[in-house]
């Protein structure tokens, strides 16, 4: 059962403890004061959809506590098998929800919601205010039998989902074969054979890419540096040669007239040296640095082709080769399409037959449990103030096949005498679908042995007699289980073994909800304001009377 509710910074409520014992314990107080806040946060606890407008206002974070007493032997055996021991017969559970983010500890250690809320179907049921509209459609009334049966479902369910994996698994395997008209096979296969043919008549190797563009930079390199000395033995061997030797030559018939003027035909000639050293080391380089331009032209080509495949199939050879294969496995696959195709179909048509095998192995036993379930459910309404009441889930085979079967079912119910029976959705009120929820969640925590329900205002539509039969029905479970309420219902509240009372105040310029235990005085003085709305010695009393009836049994 939870023996313990930590709750800080959550919406109006800055810190709440609350220390739980079984039996029945009601949840009281006015409208707004944050009654199902307190129990929503166990939903959060365990991997209920969060976010940031639940935290408190200026508060860096909300965080919520639980913590379990785990007795029964099944119990502890089912969250062993999830990888989850109990230490000193307790479970812990808890989550901080910061603005950006959520993370859940179990045991103490970080778990992802989807292990919480297996963990949570073997500790707790929750019925929350809105529970009672999944009774209005149709769609989910059997996932509410196949809760209430899956302890018999467990082997014949299992059974039809692989039947319907596998059947599901081989018609995706047929789509795949590719289309089944001829033209368009045939327009695919001749638009694969271009693909295969395109990359193939290239020849690429996986790592010729670096080196083709490797000797692609050193052949450019190299036509640069030609062209730049080609240039340069244009400059040195044209006019400028022809001028310095044309100097050179006047400059030695100068000798004649003046040894001073001797020194300009040896600087001159020294000029017409160093020009010719000039010109042979041009040569010599130029004639160094072989650029072979129709290689290069093929380098670059091959380049290109490279690039344009790359653009198409892949972002580098091994890619390009990888999607090569794939095509080719396309291309072969559709070359025996007829036979994949026809050995694809009998399989399918063999996977069918065992699909509706258990299909119809899954219908009997949901027919089979629809039958107690009709019994148990309408005995439990007897007990909820239904004088003359008639309910039945009707099962129905479809030939519409699901990952949940092929059947449909329905809840159909009859709550007067000589009337037919109607589906639920069209003859129940709203204080009938609360009573008939009660009674669904009754027996279906019967068969799955949970040690605690939650029911969030399970008196919507009821007073009265009916009232007091529900309080009544109430406290007959919770002489077996936990049960927590929250209600506005005096008989509820009276029929209660623990009271605990939210109220809303202002503080420190804000509001917060606060919660507090009730004794026996406290609890009588809030049940006689919820009886005549003021306490005065005449409520008193009949807040005493009614507790008095409520606890045997009564509600007369």
């Amino acid at each position: 059962m939870l023996e313990y509710l930590h709750v800080k910074n959550l919406a109006l409520i800055r810190e709440a403890e609350l220390f739980l014992s079984d039996g029945l314990n009601v949840l009281l107080g006015e409208t707004g004061a944050g009654k199902s806040v307190l129990l929503g946060s166990v939903g959060l606890a365990l991997g209920a959809r969060a976010d940031r407008s639940l935290i408190r206002t200026n508060a860096p974070y909300a965080l919520i506590e639980l913590r379990f007493r785990v007795d029964a032997p099944e119990t502890i055996e089912s969250l062993r098998a999830l990888g989850i021991e109990p230490e000193e017969g307790e479970i812990i559970i808890s989550r901080k929800i910061l603005p950006d983010r959520s993370f859940s500890r179990l045991q103490g250690e970080i778990v992802n919601t989807s292990l919480l809320s297996k963990v949570s179907e073997h500790l707790l049921n929750v019925h929350g205010q809105h529970d009672n509209e999944m009774l209005l459609r149709e769609e989910r009334h059997l996932s509410i039998l196949d809760d209430y049966a899956k302890n018999e479902l467990r082997e014949v369910l299992p059974e039809y989902t692989e039947a319907y994996r596998a059947y599901r698994a081989k018609k995706e395997e047929l789509k795949a074969l590719g289309p089944g008209d001829d033209d368009e096979r045939n327009a695919r296969m001749d638009f694969l054979a271009f693909e295969i043919r395109e990359i193939t008549d290239a020849g690429l190797v996986p790592d010729e890419e670096e080196e083709v563009r490797s000797e692609f930079r050193r052949l450019s390199d190299a036509k640069r540096i030609r062209d730049t000395l080609s240039g340069i033995e244009g400059l040195l061997s044209g006019e400028v040669s022809d001028s310095i030797q044309e100097a050179v030559r006047l400059s030695m018939g100068l000798r004649d007239y003046s040894k001073d003027l001797s020194g300009l035909s040896e600087t001159l000639s020294g000029v017409e040296a160093v020009l010719s050293d000039g010109l042979r080391e041009t040569r010599t380089l130029f004639d160094a640095n072989d650029a072979d331009e129709e290689r290069l032209y093929l380098l670059e080509s091959r380049l290109d082709l490279i690039n344009s495949l790359k653009r198409k199939y892949g972002g580098s050879i091994p890619e390009i080769l990888e999607t090569l294969s794939g095509l080719e496995k396309e291309y072969a696959a559709l070359e025996r399409f007829t036979e994949n195709k026809e050995r694809c179909e009998e399989e399918l048509r063999a996977l069918q037959k065992q699909l509706v095998h258990a299909g119809k192995r899954l219908h009997e036993a949901r027919e089979q449990e629809a039958d107690r379930f009709s019994r148990e459910m309408a005995e439990a309404l007897r007990g909820l103030n239904f004088l003359d009441v008639r309910f039945r889930a009707e099962v129905t085979l479809t030939t519409h096949y699901s990952q949940d079967g092929a059947d449909s079912v329905r809840f159909l119910i009859a709550t007067n005498p000589g009337e037919d029976l109607k589906p639920l959705s069209k003859v129940a009120s709203g204080g009938e679908l609360s009573r008939i929820m009660l009674a669904i969640r009754t027996i279906i925590s019967d068969s799955d042995h949970v040690d605690t329900l939650i029911f969030d205002e399970i008196d919507t539509g009821i007073s009265g007699k009916t009232g007091a039969m529900v309080a009544i029905k109430l406290r007959e479970i919770a002489r077996y289980r936990q049960v927590l309420c929250v209600t506005h219902l005096p008989q509820i509240a009276a029929a209660a073994d623990h009271h605990f009372l939210i109220e809303k105040s202002a503080q420190d310029g804000g509001t917060e909800t606060d919660i507090r235990p009730l004794d026996e005085e406290s609890a009588e003085r809030v049940l006689a304001g919820l009886l005549g709305g003021e306490v005065t010695s005449a409520s008193l009393k009949n807040a005493k009377e009614l507790k008095e009836r409520m606890r045997q049994g009564s509600g007369e």
